[in-house]
């Protein structure tokens, strides 16, 4: 999480609730808890499980997946407490592919 990105956040959202997990179980795993503003009067609370592999595929390119579940669906340690917000939940997949090295 860069100052960059807070700044953006807090410019968006406020100062609503943003908290990481980083290396989750000495895995790569990333818990996050986020409230969202989607309305003045509406605030959501999205708490996800983040997980990512890095695949050599058989032409020799590098292929990264990431996915992400509610953290409900991890069976550790949780964070702690809940804020006065309504619950969101979102499940996805990303899956990006290397095209060329050390581009910036």
């Amino acid at each position: 999480d860069t100052y960059e990105k807070k700044r953006q956040y807090n410019k968006e959202n406020g100062n609503l609730v943003r908290k990481f997990k980083k290396k989750v179980d000495g895995t790569r795993s990333l818990h996050m808890r986020v409230g969202v503003k989607l309305t003045a009067l509406d605030n959501r609370l999205f708490e996800s499980w983040h997980a990512w592999k890095k695949t050599k595929l058989g032409n020799g390119s590098i292929v990264y997946t990431i996915g992400f579940v509610p953290l409900s669906e991890y069976s550790g340690e949780k964070f702690e407490g809940k804020e006065n917000y309504k619950s969101g939940e979102s499940t996805g997949i990303y899956i990006i592919e290397e095209v060329a090295k050390n581009v910036y």
